[in-house]
């Protein structure tokens, strides 16, 4: 499967009707993948937690399921801004380029030095 065709299987399950108003600058469906995103992330991390805090078992099964999920809300997000996710892994990779051109480096992350051409790689 294409990403482009998980978008669009992904979109059948989107009911597209929103209770909310957007705005011109942010569409409902915008809002809907980024409060997804952040409420899958969550879950995620609850996994984690139980596993790390209180001593359980951690739960692969589910965590790949809530990374799923995950996966839905990125494709709401992706069909909100008519990006596939070739072109936003695309964006992401030039512009982790632009700010790590020789590779990682811990203190360039922590001085943040290198970020001048990011912008411009994620404008392309």
């Amino acid at each position: 499967m294409t990403s482009r065709e998980y978008i669009e299987q992904a979109m059948r399950t989107h009911h597209g009707e929103y209770t909310f108003e957007g705005s011109e600058e942010v569409p409902p469906q915008l809002e809907h993948a980024l409060w997804g995103i952040t409420s899958e992330s969550g879950e995620m991390a609850d996994l984690i937690k139980k596993a790390k805090i209180h001593g359980k078992t951690l739960d692969t099964v589910e965590l790949i399921g809530e990374a799923g999920d995950m996966m839905w809300y990125f494709a709401l997000f992706c069909d909100a801004l008519d990006i596939s996710f070739e072109d936003l892994w695309d964006k992401n990779i030039r512009k982790l380029q632009a700010r790590f051109p020789e590779g990682y480096d811990n203190q360039e992350m922590l001085e943040k030095t290198n970020r001048s051409g990011e912008r411009e790689e994620l404008e392309k």
